[in-house]
């Protein structure tokens, strides 16, 4: 039976300072866009979408600083993450008050009657929003009234009150949860203590067709039988049941593990299903793999 990887806990101190540091410039920078986009946004059902697609930005322009600064222990890579994204999403907030407070009146409208969906055009006054960067206390003070007394006009009616101000909340939580799930799990990945650094992630390049029998599977891998890893390849993006297997290998360490998702069509749904994470995978097992689907893989960027 293979051994899972489990993070040892460790970090590195200038983590506590610089991850916080970039994640929350870089949540600023893109919170600019992110205010643009939600005022100008007709279609209110569109909100959740884009907090997710906010968090992923984020996630990506900054995760790269574990490289620079590793952190092993979950809790703490949640909450480093979590603390930038919260200054980065304050920041956005004060762009939107902004805009809120410079809208001019002009105003677009898509259809009509009471269905019709529309904006009102304003922009930025960037002399003003630093001054509320250096007014902090009276800028998120009026931030709170104008959620505690403004509305939104969807469809012809009008949300308000609490259903507003629960809708600022949501806004921002599945923005900060999701970014610091999607950190924390980078920062979870196989990390070799001695050298220092994370293990090169590569995804085998051929996507593996997979038995019938795929209520075994699972044990199958658990028990550490990597026989199934040997089918022979298909093509990406069939419609056959496959496996996604990521390997986690360093040329000059002996621990390597594996990541095994299935992939499965049913009722023309693609659904997928982790088998295993992070499994420990003997080296020659691991040399084989390499040496059977080529030197060629690609790397993660992170």
């Amino acid at each position: 039976m293979p051994e899972f990887y489990h993070p040892s806990g460790k970090f590195s101190p200038p983590a506590i300072i610089l991850i916080p540091l970039v994640t929350s410039v870089m949540a600023s920078i893109l919170g600019i866009v992110y205010a643009y986009v939600t005022w100008y946004n007709p279609i209110i059902y569109l909100g959740v979408i884009f907090p997710l697609a906010y968090a992923y930005g984020v996630y990506y322009c900054s995760s790269w600083v574990l490289k620079i600064t590793p952190v092993r222990n979950n809790v703490l890579a949640f909450f480093l993450f979590f603390f930038g994204g919260l200054i980065g999403y304050v920041f956005h907030a004060l762009v939107w008050l902004n805009l809120f407070i410079h809208q001019t009146e002009q105003f677009y409208s898509l259809g009509s009657g009471s269905n019709a969906i529309g904006f009102v055009v304003s922009t930025v006054n960037w002399r003003v929003l630093f001054t509320e960067v250096f007014n902090l206390d009276y800028s998120i003070n009026y931030l709170l009234m104008v959620i505690d007394k403004g509305a939104w006009t969807i469809i012809g009616h009008e949300v308000k009150g609490l259903p507003y101000r629960v809708i600022w909340l949501a806004e921002f939580l599945i923005f900060s949860v999701s970014l610091a799930v999607l950190c924390r799990n980078e920062a979870r990945k196989p990390f070799c203590e001695t050298l220092g650094q994370y293990l090169q992630k590569t995804t085998m390049p051929h996507l593996l067709r997979v038995p019938n029998e795929l209520d075994q599977l699972k044990y199958k891998f658990e028990q550490g039988e990597y026989g199934y890893v040997m089918i022979a390849p298909i093509e990406p993006n069939s419609r056959y049941n496959h496996l996604i297997i990521d390997l986690y290998y360093l040329d000059e360490v002996d621990d390597a593990y594996l990541t095994v998702t299935l992939v499965t069509h049913v009722k023309n749904k693609k659904e997928e299903t982790k088998l295993i994470e992070y499994a420990g995978i003997p080296k020659i097992q691991a040399d084989q793999l390499i040496k059977r689907f080529g030197e060629g893989v690609p790397a993660s960027p992170y």
